[in-house]
């Protein structure tokens, strides 16, 4: 039986109240329940069943809900960072480590990461900062990739003891909690001082300074990925590197895409999802949270409801051959709600989705 999956990051609320969402996003969803009741959505939901509702409730979580589905969808080592599958992307051998150039602001007692994007970093500068730090690594056993100006990577060396959190769990947080822990933390705090003593008077920093830019003063450890996934049948609609890499390295078949797909585009996928499962990647709600911007976040949601009238159209209705899953994810929250299959519609377990969502 093949599988629809809708794998919606950042679009859940959590539940516990010391595990708050953004401020206004959460005020702004309360307010907004009524609006947001669902119409297609709703009754194509009628007939589903929560197969799953949980919370990370680990006192600093190691990775993203969204990520921690990835890994059981996938199978992957406990080890190993979805983060840093991206590297399958850029034609990259594992084991590899993953980096990402960042800023981070140093306060009276604290320091917090500045959102990667917000750098703006242009393929010169990545370039010439990766080519400054690359002879560093080298005395360690590294080889230095400055892949694309977000994403760089670390190979070689594989024997060190380290676990990183990627940079989007940090961001706009004290980093403190977020640095990487294991046996080797000590060496890696080492060789970042090192490469941050290398770019404190880099020309490249001190020409964004001038321009009032943020310097690039941070190189932040997302994780590893030492082993590869089981060969398993599936196609993947995904802008994300990472979850791209991951199906790449599956053996899966990736279709890059930015936006929600179209009618036709879904139509084209019917004969694929006779065949294998189909997991469309819909990230529209992760900049959002990250930033806490409720308008925008309400909008991804409206957005999300009339796509699934595209759906719809094209012929997506889950069935005995077939099943609907869509994940939502918050901070800490997964939540899965499946359709289709051999399942039977009981009307006392109709899913009010506002109700389970906000």
């Amino acid at each position: 039986m093949s599988e629809l999956i809708l794998l919606c990051s950042a679009a859940a609320l959590d539940r516990l109240p010391d595990q708050p969402s953004g401020a206004a996003i959460a005020r702004a969803a309360t307010l907004a329940r009524e609006d947001l009741r669902p119409g297609r959505l709703q009754k194509l939901l009628a007939r589903g069943r929560i197969a799953r509702d949980t919370h990370d409730a680990a006192l600093l979580p190691t990775e993203l809900p969204e990520h921690a589905w990835l890994r059981r969808r996938f199978g992957l080592h406990d080890d190993d960072s979805v983060d840093a599958f991206a590297a399958h992307r850029h034609g990259l051998e594992l084991p590899v480590w993953r980096l990402t150039p960042s800023h981070v602001t140093i306060g009276l007692d604290h320091a917090m990461l500045v959102d990667p994007g917000q750098l703006r970093l242009r393929d010169d500068e990545s370039l010439a900062l990766g080519q400054a730090a690359a002879e560093l690594f080298r005395e360690y056993g590294f080889t230095l990739h400055a892949s694309s100006p977000s994403e760089w990577f670390l190979t070689g060396e594989t024997s060190l003891a380290l676990r990183g959190r990627g940079w989007r769990m940090a961001a706009g947080r004290n980093v403190d909690a977020y640095l990487p822990t294991g046996p080797d933390a000590r060496l890696w705090r080492k060789m970042v001082s090192e490469v941050q003593m290398i770019w404190f008077r880099h020309p490249i920093n001190e020409a964004r300074e001038a321009r009032a830019e943020p310097a690039v003063n941070m190189l932040w450890l997302d994780g590893r990925a030492h082993q590869n996934p089981a060969p398993q049948a599936i196609v993947a609609l995904s802008s994300s590197s990472e979850i791209g890499g991951l199906v790449l390295a599956a053996g899966g078949e990736l279709i890059p895409q930015q936006t929600l797909p179209d009618a036709s585009q879904l139509a084209s996928l019917e004969a694929a999802a006779s065949q294998c499962d189909v997991l469309i990647d819909l990230s529209t709600w992760s900049e959002s949270r990250r930033t806490d911007d409720a308008r925008a976040w309400l909008d991804a949601w409206q957005g999300f409801e009339q796509w699934i009238s595209t759906l719809l159209i094209a012929g997506w209705q889950p069935g005995r051959s077939r099943t609907l899953r869509l994940v939502l994810t918050g901070e800490r929250r997964t939540l899965e709600i499946s359709l289709g299959g051999h399942q039977r519609w009981q009307f006392w377990r109709r899913l009010d989705l506002a109700g389970l969502v906000f």
